[in-house]
């Protein structure tokens, strides 16, 4: 049962707290050509994927030190009256700064095109949440820029996908 490191964003963070994050989604690198329909192809993902069964995730998330105290950027609210905070990338959270772990139940590959509305609630996302998106209306010229609700968890999920992965 080995212990690996994963980054979190502060709003994925306080999703994980809140109960409403139970999944995660990866990309995997190199990305595999087009999806043949053979067990040997997901296999030979499956087989570099750097997360098995019953590992334990620790989450690196951002976090600053202010006396001898370890806070999170995640708790804001909580520290909202410390102005000077110097804050620290998540990259850079030792595993002995880390609060949340996670254990890992089931690994599987699934094309990112394909998440359902119930996963994209279960990554933390919400018909609810405010997005800002370029849409592309078919020509380079035709594009604007949309602010308002995702409508529903999977633009949410994917808006910030492409933000965060682009």
């Amino acid at each position: 049962m080995a212990e690996k490191p994963i980054l979190f964003s502060t709003e994925m963070v306080r999703a994980t707290l809140d109960g409403r994050k139970t999944q995660t989604r990866r990309v995997i690198k190199p990305q595999p050509g087009e999806h043949p329909d053979d067990d040997g192809y997901v296999t030979s993902i499956l087989n570099r994927c750097p997360y098995d069964v019953e590992n334990t995730l620790w989450v690196r998330e951002t976090w600053a030190i202010e006396d001898t105290y370890i806070i999170y950027r995640a708790d804001l609210d909580n520290w909202s009256h410390l102005k000077n905070v110097k804050w620290r990338p998540s990259i850079h959270m030792p595993r002995e700064a880390a609060r949340l772990f996670l254990l890992v139940k089931d690994v599987r590959v699934e094309r990112l095109q394909d998440i359902t509305e119930e996963d994209a609630r279960a990554e933390g996302f919400s018909p609810n949440d405010i997005i800002t998106a370029n849409l592309d209306l078919g020509t380079p010229v035709m594009s604007c820029e949309y602010t308002g609700p995702a409508e529903t968890a999977r633009n949410s999920f994917r808006v910030t996908w492409d933000k965060l992965n682009a």
